[in-house]
């Protein structure tokens, strides 16, 4: 296949924490979080709220038979060239491209075809910022590896959005690439801080996610060093009683100043996986 590979920000994630069977291919990219920032002497725009855009959610299961997949009903649209947020995880090593109209369909015909790598060149799996013009995007996914021995399976995840806010900036972000076997448990470190910022979460993906206080995680963890057993405890990221553990939180979070963790737990009967997102916003 002749690829091409365009737009892949390759940054430096937080600290993050992990128990139990981390097997998988999942990495994941960021920028330093808990950023806040200055409004230049002006006062920041709290009323503004947050445009989103985003793909399905598209869950795949690869096989020796059929070892490529494009979700032919789900898409997304960009009217301005974009950084889109790829979020991706597999069991195994997989390459996900975004692909215009055209070479979706040569994707889906067996032949050579050109998109926009949305995870590691290694076929790691995880959070990616993208690069992608303006256009209508399908994701098709393959196996990473180069042969396909009988018998192979590869179940995955991926999801591309993106997030903007009027009158603010984007000011860094934590990363968490999710995956592993049941009982394993993934966590990423993130601060509030006391400045001028708004934050943004995504989390996509199979398992639970939620965002603990730093107590919590800390009464978490060792408990469970090594495997998930079955309790936690967590704050509603999104205020009110929003944003508690769910397969995918997503909002602007509405916490006090603090050290918190997004932590991703398997309580499925499986491997299982995702990726998630804390994006911070400073005033322009």
């Amino acid at each position: 296949m002749a690829i091409m590979v365009v737009g892949a920000v390759a940054l430096t994630g937080c600290g993050s924490d992990s128990g139990g069977d981390s097997s998988g291919s999942s990495s994941g990219s960021g920028s330093g979080g808990n950023t806040g920032g200055s409004s230049g002497g002006g006062t920041p725009d709290y009323s503004s709220s947050f445009i989103t855009n985003e793909s399905g959610e598209d869950y795949f299961s690869l096989s020796d038979t059929n070892p490529n997949h494009l979700d032919v009903n789900n898409t997304i649209t960009l009217k301005q060239a974009a950084t889109v947020m790829a979020f991706t995880s597999a069991e195994y090593s997989v390459l996900a491209y975004a692909l215009d109209s055209t070479n979706a369909q040569l994707f889906l015909n067996g032949s050579a075809f050109q998109g926009y790598l949305l995870n590691a060149t290694n076929g790691g799996t995880g959070f990616y910022p993208v690069n992608v013009p303006a256009g209508t995007y399908y994701i098709g996914v393959v196996p990473g590896q180069g042969s396909i021995p009988a018998g192979y399976a590869n179940h995955g995840f991926d999801e591309i959005s993106t997030i903007s806010l009027p009158n603010w900036h984007t000011a860094g972000n934590v990363p968490l690439a999710a995956g592993g076997q049941p009982l394993s448990w993934k966590a990423a470190s993130f601060t509030i801080g006391s400045s001028a910022s708004r934050e943004y979460i995504e989390t996509e993906g199979t398992g639970t996610w939620m965002v603990m206080a730093d107590n919590q995680y800390q009464s978490f963890k060792s408990t469970y060093s090594t495997t998930y057993g079955g309790q936690y405890s967590y704050v509603y990221a999104c205020g009110g009683q929003n944003g508690g553990a769910a397969s995918e939180i997503e909002c602007e979070l509405q916490l006090t100043p603090g050290a918190y963790w997004m932590v991703w737990v398997n309580d499925t009967s499986g491997w299982a996986g995702g990726a998630g997102n804390v994006l911070f916003f400073a005033p322009n």
